[in-house]
């Protein structure tokens, strides 16, 4: 054969000009698709005073020898690889000799390779490298890659692109990711992100010499799955029955090549070793795509990409794509609503798109819209409701089944907190448990689960996390509800009265009413549902009348929500409830009388949180099985004596501040797992501490007020303070503190601690209480105005009648878990906090610092380091990492806030307000290690006031200020509109004007 037939010629040498640049292997040529003969050089200069041509036709002869050689190679290989397959299972084979000669045969040529290669000359083909066999082989590999092309739409967004390079790089590392999960919810794109993949890995050289992709099946099976990979690789194990067997031959043909396998939509583990794909060896890529994080973490994937959903802006393009033409102007915000409610989920997007194809009426397009939202399903729409029920099903646990649909009912105008969530399934009866803290961890198990399927998403901010569920998922769940006749769901579809009483089904067990805007439930109607358990009516803001005839026949009720309506008076007849478990009147701020609760013997919730309720209901005596009371923010003021200790299953009280309670009688409920109330003094709360079990497990916030009536003292002597080890907030208001301190020593668990208003401290916390302030998450200090350091032994005047001027130093780790600090109206402190305790706040988040009128210094040298530095001449370095906001306001005297450099590299906000006295922000605002002035990346505003201040204070560097101008705020109109705890600041400040813009 004559290599210069180009019709026979396939594999793809460099251009001359890439020979001439040097290229270091074929895959850099800029045009490798040539074929030889394409590329041979034109007369041109003499190179070492031998004529190109002849010079290149000496190469040609020995590259040709080469070639045949790989070519003579490459066709004993396949021979071999053929007849190992076939006799690899015989231990006695006789053409094991033979494999053995065409081996050293083999090794042979390719040493000839080398030479001939070698001898053709680097000056021709390129600068050659250690291994020459190394550079053949990529060649090689480059035109032998196998795989199935497969096709693809246009992607949107640019995670897409950032997914395919984080992909393909992962697989091309040969050390560290041998599996990658991809996944996300039904119809996100996981599928199509996966094809990209593919294609990139065959159109790009690699070192993989195939790319199989198999499509994983609901109904997967191992036998199933060995097939279509035998097929792949040229295998027949059409008569090979025992699995063991088939995945011992499919493991010997896999194991010596170099390969990804991508699994499409899986849903089901899959065992590799039991397939016969090799596992943990650096030659096999695996990638596949699920729903599930958990089937990611299943399969053991070192790396796991979640696809996410489009942006409006990606959306919006993907649509119009699909939808081909541009839209007239009237119809533009009805696709922006369509867009809304698709969320940026690819199927929901496409899906919409086909369906309004050339369709130009406007009422068309908001009859499509009034659907979607109202999830009436439509034959256009039932690829999205299929797709999507797919989770649902897979759930496979009429349980967690249960838990999705009833939080599609919970899922409104808002997103909520987990322990919201679990609340309310509770409620429903969905998780029943002995304690509150069995049934919390029964919840968070179900949300995880729902979050690894991707039935629901969940955000963090600012330590809570809330959870929400999708638009169109939501929608499938009601969809699923509504197809049941025992279930009427109608939530957020604007409705201004109840639903025909004659569709309501005998056997209705369910009903949600939510968001809507009924006004009324007249009198006279009256529903036979015998069998109706759950009434969700919540959220109805202008619902302000219920008639008594409404739940006469009602008598299987168990959760009633009236939440945040407009309700003045309950009916009487809601007395005749005997089964009623939860009952929510949370934020009726208009009811005022809840009839008498005496018959309702089963209730385990009654919820009055933020309604105008303004005395206890009657009989509550009798609720014995009571387990959830909430009496916060109403306008009851007493709660009578007695009462609490006949309700023994109470494991939730919350009484809130606005009434007191004696400490004997709380301490009386020994299920108690979360407590807030108000205790009459110090004393009371001494004997709630003293009489209470020891459960470890139970949540306090805990007020200890001093009243016009009454001292509260918390000292040394016999009336000292004594806390629940298990107490995790802490409130002291109006208290007068004789000790000079206040001993948290047995509070080891306290997570927030807040004082306002009390006397008699002049050190906050006591040395010896340094194992609780490891534990503290957030600090509020207030109006304490004998205040003059936060750590102390006693009184001011430590050494004799010498009043120590700097503040004492904590043990190590004091506040270690400290991210919110807050101090304000504190006239006699100086200093803040010990240069020593700098160490310990590398969890500080946020700092604000207000109307502390004497405070000259927030970090200080302590006695005999003034001399000290730790820098050799530079000044003290310090480091608070996840530092976000630090606010300083109204201190006339503050001079410093340390002498040293505090980096914090997550600084977003500065706020200085009337620190005239100020003459450097000690807090470093600039990249470190760059030779351009640039200013942390994280830093979005830095609020000044006046702007005088601004121009006193002082910079290392000259074009400091002019680099941080674009980011300054000076004028006060300006930062009250810009930040709203400002204006509250100015405004109890009485600062005039500031009323106008609030």
């Amino acid at each position: 054969m004559n290599i210069f037939d180009s019709s026979l010629i396939v594999i793809p040498l460099p251009c001359p000009t890439c020979l001439q640049s040097k290229f270091a292997s074929f895959s850099a040529c800029c045009d490798s698709s040539k074929s030889f003969g394409e590329i041979l050089p034109s007369k041109g200069p003499t190179k070492m005073g031998r004529p190109k041509d002849q010079m290149f036709w000496e190469h040609v002869e020995g590259i040709e020898a080469a070639f045949e050689a790989i070519q003579r190679a490459n066709k004993r290989r396949k021979t071999m690889r053929s007849s190992s397959i076939n006799e690899v299972y015989n231990p006695i084979s006789k053409q094991q000799n033979h494999e053995v000669e065409d081996e050293e045969r083999m090794q042979m040529e390719v040493q000839v390779i080398e030479q001939v290669v070698r001898e053709a000359g680097t000056c021709f083909l390129f600068e050659m490298e250690d291994n020459v066999e190394n550079h053949v082989g990529q060649s090689v590999q480059f035109v032998e890659t196998k795989g199935e092309k497969l096709l693809t739409t246009k992607l949107k967004g640019e995670a897409f692109e950032t997914h395919i390079k984080e992909i393909c790089s992962c697989l091309r590392d040969a050390d560290n990711v041998s599996k990658v999960g991809i996944y996300g919810m039904g119809g996100v794109g996981k599928t199509e992100l996966a094809k990209h993949v593919n294609n990139e890995l065959l159109r790009t050289p690699s070192p993989f010499h195939h790319v199989y992709w198999v499509t994983v099946s609901p109904d997967f099976s191992i036998h199933k799955l060995q097939d279509t990979i035998a097929r792949m690789v040229d295998l027949d194990l059409s008569s090979v029955d025992d699995k063991h067997i088939r995945a011992a031959r499919l493991f010997e043909v896999l194991k010596d090549k170099n390969f990804v396998l991508i699994l499409d939509d899986m849903w089901n583990y899959i065992p590799l070793e039991m397939v016969g794909i090799p596992d943990n060896v650096k030659s096999c890529k695996l990638v596949l795509t699920t729903r599930s994080l958990n089937m990611c973490r299943k399969m053991d994937c070192q790396k796991n990409i979640k696809v996410k959903l489009l942006s409006l802006k990606a959306s919006r393009e993907l649509f119009f794509q699909d939808l081909g033409y541009q839209i007239v102007p009237s119809l533009e915000k009805i696709a922006e609503s369509i867009l809304l409610e698709c969320e940026g989920l690819p199927l929901g997007i496409k899906v919409m798109a086909r369906n309004m194809k050339q369709v130009d009426d406007i009422h068309e397009w908001s009859n499509a819209l009034d659907k979607l939202r109202r999830s009436i399903p439509e034959q256009e729409n039932l690829e999205i409701f299929n797709e999507l029920k797919r989770s649902y099903d897979y759930l496979n646990d009429p349980t967690l089944q249960q838990c999705f649909l009833y939080l599609a009912l919970y899922q409104g105008l808002w997103d909520y907190e987990r322990e919201e969530m679990i609340e309310f399934l509770i409620d429903v009866e969905v998780i029943e448990g002995e304690s509150r803290r069995e049934e919390f961890n029964e919840g968070h198990t179900m949300l995880d689960k729902l979050l690894n399927l991707c039935l629901l998403e969940e955000e963090e901010e600012e330590d809570t996390y809330t959870v929400r569920m999708h638009n169109l998922l939501k929608n499938m769940a009601i969809q699923i509800m509504n197809a049941d006749a025992r279930v009427i769901v109608k939530n957020d579809e604007e409705l201004s009265e109840m639903p025909e009483w004659g569709n309501w089904s005998k056997d209705l067990v369910r009903i949600s009413l939510s968001g809507n805007d009924i006004h009324k439930i007249p009198s006279g109607h009256s529903p036979s549902c015998p069998n109706l358990s759950t009434a969700l009516l919540g959220k109805n803001r202008n619902l302000s009348l219920i008639g008594y005839s409404f739940f006469k026949q009602l008598h299987s009720l168990k959760m009633l929500d009236l939440s945040w309506t407009a309700i003045e008076k309950l009916p009487t007849s809601i007395s005749h409830l005997v089964n009623l478990s939860a009952l929510l009147l949370r934020g009726c701020e208009k009811l005022r009388h809840v009839p008498s609760l005496a018959a309702l013997w089963a209730l385990k919730k009654l919820d009055l949180y933020g309604s105008g309720v303004e005395k206890v209901p009657k009989g509550i005596k009798l609720l014995s099985n009571l387990r959830y009371l909430d009496l916060r923010g109403t306008r009851i003021e007493e709660l009578q004596a007695g009462i609490l200790p006949k309700l023994s299953q109470l494991r939730f009280l919350r009484l809130g501040f606005s009434f007191t309670v004696e400490g004997k009688e709380v301490a009386s409920l020994r299920k108690l797992e979360e407590l807030q109330c108000r205790f009459y003094g110090v004393g009371e709360l001494n004997t709630f501490v003293t009489c209470k079990p020891s459960t470890g497990q139970t949540r306090y916030r805990l007020l200890a007020e001093q009243s016009e009536d009454m001292e509260s003292d918390i000292s040394e002597g016999g009336n000292a303070l004594s806390l629940p080890t298990d107490v995790k907030y802490l409130i002291f208001y109006s208290c007068n503190i004789e000790s000079g301190s206040v001993c948290l020593e047995n509070a080891i668990e306290l997570k927030c601690f807040d004082i306002d208003d009390c006397e008699g401290l002049e050190c906050l916390f006591s040395l010896s209480s340094h194992s609780v302030l490891k534990s503290l998450e957030i600090i509020r200090i207030g109006n304490l105005k004998d205040l003059y350091f936060l750590f102390g032994e006693g009184w001011r005047t430590f050494n004799g009648d010498i009043p120590l001027t700097v503040p004492l130093s904590p043990p190590h780790v004091t506040f270690s878990l400290l991210k919110e600090f807050e101090i304000w109206n504190c006239p006699s402190m100086k200093k803040l906090f010990p240069q020593s305790l700098m160490s310990d706040l590398q969890n500080l988040e946020e700092i604000s610092v207000r109307n502390c009128v004497n405070m000259e210094e927030l970090i200080a040298l302590e006695e005999g380091q003034e001399s000290y530095n730790s820098n050799n001449g530079n000044s003290f370095i310090f480091t608070l990492p996840k530092l976000r906001m630090a606010k300083l306001f109204d201190l006339p005297e503050l001079k410093s806030i340390c002498s040293g450099e505090i980096v914090c590299d997550s600084l977003e906000t500065i706020k200085v307000w009337n620190c005239l006295k100020l003459e450097r922000i000690a807090l470093s605002l600039f990249l470190r290690d760059h030779s351009q002035l640039s200013p942390l990346p994280s830093l979005q505003a830095i609020s000044i006031y006046p702007r005088e201040s601004w121009e006193l204070i002082e910079f290392d560097h000259p074009d400091a200020k002019n680099v941080l101008l674009p980011l300054c705020h000076f004028s006060w109109c300006e930062q009250i509109l810009f930040d709203d705890d400002i204006g509250d600041h100015l405004l109890q400040q009485g600062w005039p004007g500031s009323h106008c813009l609030h």
